[in-house]
């Protein structure tokens, strides 16, 4: 083991309180880390780097647990399901470019569409179906869908164009993410057995980065300029910025939204909730000593995964908001009411921030 797995294998608990008089407490996941996302069992994944590889691990029972991979793979973790399975990028041993993989117990390539390559995985849903993007054999990158009960990998297509990449999957199975259509131009998706565009409340880009169980979908948009989040529930909502622009990452059951907004030349985590955006910083006391720069996920407990700046390097960690979170009287009869009813760089667009390291 690595010194650098050494220190990320001890995480601290600070606690500090809200705004609103609520207990926030962080884990630091440890120097070089990244973490990426949460399930709903409170099991949030992530990784390591530095020195020219990267480590995969989960965060579980008050432990950072390294995932262990074949000599000569590498895998990053960029998602998790309630059943415990990763997902995320990797390079096989013996490959020359990462590809879409899965780790459950080991690290194993789910393929490419036929002709591809490489790709990787950005979504998993409570079925363990897969979503991602992967090249195709005109060494373009489509948007996929991996059924985990067929073993098959789904081109989606795209928006009349050449590209299209997938983010997020909800216990339906409809997909949300990005593609380019006729005229060039790169939008947000919905993929619910067809590929539809959800347009764009400025003059062109768009992108979605996640999807809840009730079909609300997150991501952000280019106003002219600046790029803003938003909230798509049948109708595209600009969610606002506390600095210059903002991205939002993911959205639980309740409609709260995570991510991060950019001001004063840097980056910081944001919460969204009861209609308001909220720095999550601010519920950490001054002199905690973290700079909370990215959110990644938040699950329905309200727990928010990222990474932040402490003792002058990227940390990852795992907040729990759930007391800023807490819906406003009347939410919860409003849901139940529902209930009633019914490799490199593999950022595929401009604000959709899982950071991954080579």
């Amino acid at each position: 083991m690595t010194n650098l797995w050494k220190v990320s294998a001890f995480p601290l608990i600070l606690c500090g309180i809200a705004a609103n008089g609520a207990a926030a407490n962080i884990v630091d996941m440890g120097a070089m880390t990244n973490a990426a996302a949460v399930n709903n069992n409170g099991v949030a994944v992530g990784y390591s780097f530095g020195g020219g590889t990267t480590v995969p691990f989960v965060y579980e029972n008050g432990s950072v647990v390294p995932l262990l991979v074949s000599a000569g793979t590498r895998f990053n973790g960029l998602a998790i399901s309630t059943s415990g399975i990763v997902v995320g990028s990797g390079v096989p041993t013996g490959a020359t470019y990462a590809q879409p993989m899965e780790y459950n117990g080991s690290a194993t390539p789910l393929g490419t569409l036929p002709g591809g390559v490489s790709g990787a995985a950005f979504g998993i849903n409570i079925h363990d179906d897969v979503v991602g993007y992967s090249s195709t054999a005109t060494s373009n990158q489509h948007a996929f869908k991996y059924d985990a009960a067929l073993q098959q990998m789904q081109d989606l297509g795209t928006l009349g164009g050449d590209l299209s990449w997938a983010m997020g999957i909800n216990a339906s199975g409809q997909v949300v993410g990005s593609a380019v259509d006729a005229s060039g131009t790169q939008l947000a998706f919905l993929y619910d057995g067809t590929m539809q565009s959800l347009g764009s409340l400025g003059p062109g880009f768009s992108e979605a980065a996640a999807i809840n169980d009730s079909g609300v979908v997150v991501g952000d948009y280019y106003t002219g300029s600046a790029i803003h989040a938003f909230r798509w529930d049948g109708t595209m909502h600009d969610l606002g910025t506390l600095g210059d622009d903002s991205v939002a990452t993911s959205i639980n059951s309740a409609g709260q939204i995570a991510g991060f907004y950019h001001g004063g030349g840097s980056a910081r985590a944001f919460l969204y909730a009861n209609g308001a955006m909220i720095d999550l910083n601010t519920l950490l006391p001054a002199n905690s000593g973290w700079d909370l720069e990215e959110a990644y996920g938040i699950n329905d407990s309200g727990l928010v995964v990222g990474i932040g700046g402490k003792d002058g390097t990227i940390h990852g960690f795992l907040l729990d908001a759930s007391g800023a979170a807490a819906p406003e009287p009347g939410t919860w009869a409003l849901l139940l009411a529902g209930l009633a009813v019914g490799c490199r760089n593999l950022r595929p667009a401009r604000g959709v921030g899982r950071r991954v390291e080579d």
